[in-house]
């Protein structure tokens, strides 16, 4: 009997020492990522603010919460429990920050902010939870302004893209359209597609929704990594037809009420493209059912 209960003493004590550590460790890492990660997640709040391309970032840290406490199960430990895995990306984001120090580089800086996130989420939940939650912790990465680099180099293409495919859209309507360098002609009247219209913002925003949806449904990896794809030609064709209709308003009424009708386009779009992926989603979904069951 006194056996027994020492037994039972002793793992009451393991336990104990285990949820010590786990917390202990945890208030590291939210210490170290505070601490040295700080100033790097106000610069990059003042970047979601200022680029268009950027300002989904400002829902990132929300959906990763609401995600990753969605795959909690009830028999997951309710306290912190050590994960090497945690400790592994904390290092991982101190590499990068020293990397960040020498180029002083804000990507480098917020990729290695985000690193330390999730080294904060993996040390909270416990290993099994983290495993169910790789695509939520992922979606963090979506978090990081783009390299300015980056935007430079795809921002004039999907200008050109932008501008063709609306010159063509509106020929296709009946409308005069004459495509000129980034510059939609109607008749007398000339529709500059500025760099804030070639779609990049959309694009982003849209990726954002997309990775929530995957990452909320119960599809299989490849399905999953399609709905995201998907993201990208649906946002440039979305912005074409933005694009033209801006042109229309223009032509057919006043630039300022054309501006107010981009801004106000820009986030009808994304209802419309959201409407979209959920009818996609709704016939893959058809199809898995109707698929013939294999003999087993």
């Amino acid at each position: 009997m006194f056996r027994a209960l020492n037994r039972q003493s002793d793992n009451r004590n393991s336990v104990d020492r285990q949820a010590v550590g786990g917390y202990l460790l945890v208030a590291v890492a939210v210490l170290y990522a505070v601490t040295l990660h700080g100033r790097t997640g106000l610069d990059v709040w003042n970047v979601w603010q200022e680029s268009p391309a950027t300002s989904h970032g400002m829902l990132i840290p929300l959906l990763v919460v609401y995600l990753v406490a969605l795959r909690r199960r009830p028999d997951d430990p309710p306290m912190p429990i050590p994960s090497s895995v945690g400790v592994a990306l904390m290092i991982v984001a101190e590499g990068l920050r020293h990397l960040a120090d020498i180029d002083s580089d804000l990507f480098i800086r917020s990729l290695a902010a985000a690193t330390a996130s999730a080294a904060v989420i993996v040390l909270l939940i416990g290993p099994s939870a983290s495993a169910r939650s790789v695509g939520p912790i992922l979606l963090l990465l979506l978090a990081v302004p783009l390299p300015t680099g980056f935007i430079e180099i795809v921002t004039a293409p999907l200008q050109g893209l932008a501008t063709s495919a609306g010159t063509v859209l509106l020929v296709l309507i009946g409308q005069p359209a004459i495509e000129g360098e980034y510059t939609i002609y109607i008749g007398a009247t000339s529709v500059l597609v500025d760099p804030e219209c070639s779609g990049l913002s959309m694009v982003t925003g849209l990726m954002t929704v997309h990775a929530f949806v995957a990452c909320s449904s119960t599809f299989r990896m490849r399905t999953k990594a399609f709905i995201i794809v998907l993201s990208v030609p649906m946002a440039l064709v979305a912005n074409v037809f933005r694009v033209a209709a801006t042109a229309l308003v223009i032509v057919y009424g006043s630039r300022p009420l054309a501006a107010k009708f981009h801004d106000a386009a820009g986030w009808l779009m994304m209802p419309f493209a959201l409407a979209c992926l959920y009818g996609v989603i709704a016939l893959v979904d058809r199809l898995k059912r109707t698929e013939p069951a294999v003999a087993s």
